[in-house]
């Protein structure tokens, strides 16, 4: 799959799974949802094996945004990833272990 992720800084290395407001790494589908993070976007290649889904509202009250270091332990233990879809289709993906992150190019 290929999602987009916005950042502020340049990514050098790996992707981090603990940032300024949470645990995991956030993608989005497009590039202008991806933008509202960042002016510096990047193309990712991502190949989950275990995503875990949430469909339009199931996402409230589970620590999917913002997500703390507890949430991210529980989810991280059964799942390498989340998935929110909103009305069918991927709103936000969440990658909880970066083995799973391929590629990436500045875009």
């Amino acid at each position: 799959m290929v999602l987009y992720h916005s950042t502020t800084n340049i990514i050098s290395g790996k992707f981090k799974i603990k940032g300024n407001s949470g645990f995991g790494c956030y993608f989005a589908r497009t590039i202008s949802d991806s933008q509202t993070f960042g002016d510096i976007t990047y193309k990712v290649r991502i190949l989950p094996k275990h995503t875990l889904i949430f469909n339009d509202n199931e996402v409230k009250g589970k620590g999917f945004f913002n997500m703390s270091k507890e949430m991210f332990d529980k989810y991280s233990k059964h799942y390498d990833s989340i998935r929110w879809n909103q009305k069918g289709k991927l709103k936000e993906f969440l990658v909880l272990n970066t083995d799973i992150i391929k590629s990436y190019e500045l875009i």
